[in-house]
């Protein structure tokens, strides 16, 4: 100070500052840089779940498809009266068309890691997570509501066969004379086949197929994302 090189001291200091906050400025960089990389390894993780998800659930539904499709074709028969006693054996689905209960239940343990991951992850805020979200909350409940119909009907119709003498003989897939004469000609029967067509044809097959629709396209979003 004596010799007036203050100065040169407090500029070497504030030099060094600086150096300092760069280095640090550098290590917080590098370490989003990392951050950023590990979160979005997790992401694809999470959507490679989800399209197992989704590939084993389209699966399942183009099964469910196709029997509810030959459910509806063989409902239309009792309604049209073409089922008769002479041909009723043919028909192995009419007995049990309106107590035959299919609930899908979608698999969401890759969504659910999805959700996680937003509520954690800023990065997994994107336009792909979120048409996968709207896709489960709309669709998941959809199906849960039409699941849930079609097991009350069911039910419902279950408990009324009750009241009839052949009932025992038509859990153990026998069939008597009373019997084939209820599902072939029984006003009763085609109410109840009515009624569950409109559930399963309008709207629980129109869900399956839309959802199935919907699936791919997002496999497809998903698949596009990885091979990027």
């Amino acid at each position: 100070m004596t010799k007036g090189k203050i100065f040169k001291y407090l500029a070497y200091a504030i030099g060094e500052i600086i150096l300092v906050v760069i280095g640090i400025l550098i290590a917080v960089q590098i370490n989003n840089v990392n951050e950023a990389r590990k979160q979005n390894l997790q992401l694809q993780g999470i959507f490679k779940n989800i399209t197992y998800d989704l590939s084993t659930d389209t699966t399942i539904v183009n099964n469910y498809i196709k029997i509810e499709e030959e459910v509806i074709k063989q409902s239309k028969r009792i309604l049209n009266k073409e089922i008769t006693a002479e041909n009723f054996k043919e028909c192995t689905l009419c007995p049990s068309i309106t107590t035959t209960y299919r609930p899908l239940t979608i698999n969401i343990k890759g969504f659910e890691q999805l959700k996680e991951g937003i509520d954690q992850n800023t990065n997994a805020k994107d336009s792909l997570s979120t048409d996968i979200t709207q896709f489960y909350t709309i669709f998941k409940g959809f199906i849960d509501s039409s699941n849930e119909m079609l097991k009350n009907e069911t039910l419902k119709n279950i408990e009324d066969f009750k009241s009839y003498d052949w009932f025992v003989d038509w859990t153990q897939g026998k069939t008597t004379t009373e019997m084939i004469s209820y599902f072939t000609t029984s006003e009763d029967y085609r109410k109840k086949v009515a009624s569950y067509n409109i559930l399963a044809a309008n709207n629980h097959l129109q869900y399956l197929k839309s959802y199935k629709q919907n699936a791919v396209y997002i496999l497809d979003k998903i698949n596009e994302r990885l091979a990027e």
